[in-house]
């Protein structure tokens, strides 16, 4: 009997490579955007702050936030693909080395793969930026 339930708790866990690559990419788009919502307006009080001659202070917290949210779609519009493409190319890669190389090297590798992709769709959008300004 105990045979039997670790055989079913086995099959329950393990998922293959296609798996862990879509959860990937769902998982990173997820969590890009996330991070893009919370830090967006986070780093335009920021700018604020380091303007030469600006009137924003951190003793008026609201007028410091206020329209923080303006220009968000372009980040969103352009860092979401690439961490969903990221996180899917991580966990494909992952997926693949762990059968033959111990699981802190398959990370390794598989995030130094990864890079490759997301910097591709990542740099287009920082010149972008940059040409925006």
């Amino acid at each position: 009997a105990q045979s039997t339930s670790l055989k079913v708790s086995k099959s329950i866990t393990s998922s293959t490579a296609w798996e862990e690559t879509v959860s990937g990419f769902f998982a990173g788009a997820s969590l890009t955007c996330l991070k893009t919502l919370v830090k967006y307006p986070l780093d335009t009080a920021s700018v604020r702050l380091q303007m030469p001659g600006s009137n924003f202070t951190i003793k008026k917290p609201v007028e410091l936030l206020e329209n923080a949210f303006i220009g968000i779609s372009n980040p969103l519009v352009l860092n979401v693909p690439g961490g969903a493409l990221f996180f899917a190319v991580k966990d494909a890669t992952k997926s693949y080395f762990k059968t033959f190389v111990p699981k802190w090297a398959a990370i390794c590798l598989a995030v130094f793969v990864a890079n490759f992709p997301y910097w591709l769709i990542r740099n287009p959008s920082e010149v972008i930026k940059t040409k925006q300004l």
